[in-house]
């Protein structure tokens, strides 16, 4: 385990000793982790709107070289270099919240297991009919997907991988109680990977409106329209496959995005304004 997936499965620990219940500290963990690096999304987005300001002038060399390669190249380079600005920098941002996100997945991976082991203990030590799995809401069991393709107890074959589970023999004996309580149920009603993919969506929705491609009177191509879709129909098949716990932080990390987005919109907005009004008193 990484050291950043230990932090992560630590502070998880912590927040629910206080909310008293997983699924919603998911919901606060991942709202105050997209506020925490809040600076880091403003980055991205000013480095786009300095980049989408250059647009005309980069149209226009485009235009002017459309026959010299390495010339337009060569003036393109020099023109992010007298606006001081980095055609890399909106990248750099996505870079690192990348291993983020796959540390915070282990972390709930890591969670799941030990919750599905708590349950199983649990089980043995005081009969299956006697304990009940973590629920949320419409979710009879957070560990496991939400949708009416899912069981709400795992099959042994879908734990015994865990390390935890290395050397137990009984489960199907140990869980059949619960599983009979359940005979029949589906876990969840796939609420969580829909609302997953409609945010993923909407958020694509709202970069799109905001950022305009390089060229202003260029059409949307194929491949940015097909990358559209593309995502949140990505974002619905990885929310089917794995806990609703992991779904409601997609979920959540999406809505957090989405309202950081605003935020840095509003501010740049903000700037630009008191920016002209300085400008034209300057000009008179």
């Amino acid at each position: 385990m990484s050291a950043l997936t230990q932090m992560f499965l630590s502070l998880l620990t912590w927040i629910y000793q206080f909310v008293g219940d997983y699924g919603w500290s998911i919901v606060v963990f991942t709202l105050l982790f997209r506020a925490l690096i809040f600076p880091l999304d403003f980055y991205q987005k000013r480095a786009m709107k300095r980049q989408t300001d250059l647009n005309p002038k980069v149209a226009a060399l485009n235009k002017k070289y459309a026959n010299d390669k390495d010339k337009l190249n060569q003036k393109t380079m020099e023109l992010y270099r007298e606006a001081k600005v980095n055609p890399l920098a909106g990248c750099l941002p996505l870079l690192i919240q990348l291993p983020i996100f796959f540390a915070f997945f282990a972390a709930i991976r890591t969670i799941s297991e030990q919750q599905t082991y708590e349950l199983y203990s649990q089980a043995l030590a005081l009969g299956g009919a006697n304990v009940t799995p973590t629920s949320w809401y419409w979710i009879h069991n957070l560990w496991q997907p939400d949708t009416f393709t899912a069981t709400v107890i795992p099959a042994f074959n879908m734990v015994q991988s865990f390390p935890a589970f290395a050397n137990v023999t009984d489960y199907d004996t140990v869980m059949a109680p619960i599983i009979a309580q359940f005979e029949g149920f589906r876990n969840g009603w796939a609420i969580l990977p829909i609302l997953a993919g409609g945010t993923s969506l909407l958020q694509s929705w709202l970069m799109s409106k905001n950022n305009p491609p390089p060229d202003p009177n260029a059409k949307q191509t194929g491949t940015q329209k097909m990358m559209k879709y593309l995502f949140p129909i990505m974002s619905i098949f990885f929310c089917w496959t794995s806990s609703a716990a992991f779904s409601l932080y997609w979920t959540a990390s999406n809505v957090g995005s989405m309202l950081s987005q605003l935020l840095a919109d509003y501010i740049l907005k903000r700037k630009d304004k008191a920016k002209a009004v300085e400008q034209g008193e300057l000009a008179k």
